[in-house]
């Protein structure tokens, strides 16, 4: 008793670290900005903490953006205090001016199947990027049934007017890839969701949006389960598509 007792807590445990990860991740990254004097950053980043799923209703957001305006002299620009996109990205590269944008994975065709999972990190010469934070979340309506969302919070420099792609592809619980069967959700053969934006600012933070149907995980065993999933950031302004960076390899547990 006392096993499954304590088998109990870690879980619970393990899923508030992760649910944490998005929210205090983001804001200690606004904070950071902050006492380097990258206020017009900063502002960003806490804007972009705003959407986290985790994020607690008694939070200090607004304050530190109100501290951050009042370093720059004044709002310029787009109202980053309201917590809200100005405008949602979507998979033709638009995002909000404020720098904070969703982006909605939409099914895969023949002609997009291009990109491989290696997963090694590099960078561009040119501008980087980099997920700072991500957040996940089960149960989520998508465009064929239920399915899980993945909320990833990437900054971006030296990326202005260039398409951004974030992918999420899908392993076992083994480390193994997640085959594809029928050619929509998927980049080279295996199972992936992604979006798409286009930074607006040479120093922009975005949040983009992952979903994926669980029918398009294509598990071999039905029943609840962990599954892996690493994130990818691409450039695709470039022929080939140059990776910017990898991140680490990440475990959810699904109930399809």
């Amino acid at each position: 008793m006392k096993r499954l007792y304590f088998l109990l807590l870690s879980l619970v445990l393990c899923v508030a670290a992760v649910a944490q990860s998005c929210y205090s991740g983001t804001r200690q990254r606004g904070i950071t900005l902050y006492n380097q004097k990258k206020y017009q950053m900063a502002i960003k980043a806490f804007t972009a903490a705003k959407s986290c799923p985790d994020k607690p209703k008694a939070n200090d957001l607004d304050s530190w953006i109100k501290k951050c305006r009042d370093k720059v002299g004044g709002a310029r620009g787009d109202d980053p205090a309201s917590g809200r996109p100005q405008a949602q990205g979507n998979n033709n590269g638009s995002n909000s001016n404020s720098g904070s944008s969703r982006s909605t994975v939409t099914p895969q065709t023949s002609q997009q199947r291009n990109q491989s999972s290696s997963s090694s990190t590099s960078y561009s010469s040119s501008g980087t990027a980099k997920v700072e934070a991500h957040a996940v979340a089960h149960n989520q309506s998508t465009s064929d049934g239920d399915g899980m969302r993945i909320n990833a919070h990437v900054s971006t420099s030296g990326m202005k007017d260039r398409k951004i792609r974030v992918v999420a592809y899908f392993y076992d619980s083994n480390g193994t890839r997640l085959s594809d069967r029928n050619g929509k959700f998927a980049l080279g053969g295996q199972v992936a969701g992604w979006a798409e934006f286009t930074p607006k600012s040479d120093s922009s933070t975005d949040v983009v949006e992952i979903k994926v149907p669980y029918s398009e995980l294509h598990l071999t065993e039905s029943g609840k389960q962990k599954i892996k999933f690493q994130l990818v950031v691409l450039d695709k302004s470039r022929e080939p598509n140059k990776r910017l960076f990898t991140y680490s390899m990440n475990t959810t547990t699904v109930n399809p």
